[in-house]
């Protein structure tokens, strides 16, 4: 008897993924809302709420039009075009507020990295994304030398913890669809 579709563990991991895409943007829609709140809430930047508000809006706007699609689809191409936004209109809001409570938006940036990117576009992310970070938070402060050591140590735990935690849902999720893949050989060459 052939498989298809779901009937193959390959068909059965892959809708478990799709199975799971609500709690994902479920997900991003809590903390997205956590953190347009407390930038609409607190101490405004020096360049006023409303630019770092349009910021978080057209991060939420990435995410409808192309982050859901990159989850979806696991196209490489929806990945990295809503990773480049996003992470460009982030580190903007960042500098228009050094003290912006946007950052908590890296709660759900970091993962979804790893759902939507191979591991090494992930990584490269993961880095460049964190040292931009600390870039812009530090040109923000006028590129004192006293917020150097803070900034560094933050982006390098940020970073770490990225790649810590990635890799290790990335090598869960290799073995997963290796096995997947296995047992979908095995019952092919039974069936013969």
């Amino acid at each position: 008897m052939e498989t298809t579709g779901a009937e193959t563990s390959r068909g059965a991991f892959l809708e478990m993924w799709r199975r799971q895409l609500p709690w994902w943007h479920l997900v991003y829609a809590v903390i997205w809302v956590a953190a347009f709140a407390a930038v609409a809430f607190d101490t405004p930047g020096r360049y006023g709420r409303w630019a770092e508000l349009l910021c978080l809006l057209g991060m939420a706007a990435a995410y409808a039009v192309l982050g859901t699609r990159g989850m979806r689809h696991y196209d490489v191409r929806w990945g990295l075009s809503y990773h480049a936004v996003v992470w460009g209109l982030f580190l903007t809001a960042n500098y228009l507020n050094p003290d912006s409570e946007s950052t908590l938006l890296l709660f759900v940036l970091f993962p979804q990295l790893w759902a939507m990117l191979q591991r090494r576009e992930a990584a490269i992310i993961s880095v460049v994304g964190m040292a931009g970070f600390a870039l812009v938070r530090w040109w923000a402060f006028d590129f004192s030398a006293l917020h150097v050591s803070g900034l560094a140590v933050s982006a390098v735990v940020s970073v770490g913890l990225s790649l810590a935690l990635g890799l290790f849902i990335d090598r869960v999720i290799r073995e997963a669809e290796s096995r997947a893949d296995t047992i979908d050989e095995l019952r092919a060459t039974q069936d013969r």
